[in-house]
């Protein structure tokens, strides 16, 4: 539980960052997708659910993209997502708490392991 929150503080503190301090931002490029829709369709979430937790094939160029930066996006607070991102990744965070608590722990735990294996973290 305590990683979710700390997980949960690190998306909002990069939500409350300093827009112009930000430089390098991902690309822009899936920006319009329609999260609500794939949280909401079981078959499409399972889909890149499975992709972030080397279940499965990543399906869909999307799906590669967020599966790569999620270990970052954690790590750093988001701080290099767009204004965009940082309203999918809010809402994918709050769908999964919500409604697939034991899944969202899974994830918070591989998302770990893939940031230590970057070398991304420390501990």
């Amino acid at each position: 539980m305590t990683r979710i929150c700390l997980l949960v503080a690190f998306l909002v503190a990069g939500i409350l960052a300093d827009e112009e301090a930000r430089r390098g931002l991902y690309s822009s490029e899936f920006d319009n997708l329609d999260v609500e829709a794939i949280l909401n369709d079981d078959a499409e979430r399972d889909k890149y659910y499975a992709c972030l937790m080397d279940t499965g094939p990543c399906h869909s160029e999307a799906a590669v993209f967020f599966k790569d930066l999620v270990p970052e996006v954690v790590v750093t607070s988001c701080k290099y997502c767009t204004p965009r991102q940082l309203e999918i990744f809010g809402k994918i965070v709050t769908w999964y708490i919500d409604n697939k608590s034991k899944e969202w722990k899974e994830l918070v735990v591989k998302t770990i392991e893939d940031a230590r294996k970057r070398g991304l973290l420390d501990y």
